[in-house]
């Protein structure tokens, strides 16, 4: 089993609300490209991706 970081359950249950509501999350930082299904915005960068729903083990 994976070690999690302590803010991994906030993160998680975050990005939870935002897939569910269908809204893009918007960060300064990387951490939440693990999360499947997850649309997000680099505030920094301004680049857009959505996280694939399918788990790949090369990340």
């Amino acid at each position: 089993m994976a070690r999690r970081r302590g803010g991994d359950v906030a993160d998680a249950q975050h990005a939870a609300v935002a897939i569910e509501l269908g809204a893009t999350w918007a960060r300064t930082d990387s951490g939440f490209g693990r999360l499947p299904g997850l649309r997000r915005v680099n505030l920094l960068t301004g680049e857009a991706r959505v996280n694939d729903l399918v788990n790949d083990p090369s990340r």
